[in-house]
């Protein structure tokens, strides 16, 4: 075996017993933070009417760092 195959292996949680921590891992955004940013992209879109559903999708994306979805949403 190779040095770094062996050192992925020696930090596999199965083996160590440690626990696996997800740095980047961020909580999922509430309906709060939602609802705000879906108000303030709707605002910058010249509040249209009948299109609030594609506000709160474009503000979840972006609240959860989907990049593909919020450009999609916005397009």
């Amino acid at each position: 075996m190779s040095e770094t195959r062996s050192s992925k292996k020696s930090e596999d949680p199965r083996v160590t017993g440690k626990p696996v921590i997800v740095e980047d891992a961020a909580p999922e955004p509430t309906r709060e933070e939602i609802a705000e940013l879906a108000y303030q992209l709707w605002i910058e879109r010249g509040s249209p009417h009948g299109s609030h559903e594609e506000d709160w999708h474009r503000a979840e994306a972006q609240l959860r760092g989907d990049q593909s979805l919020s450009k999609a949403a916005g397009a």
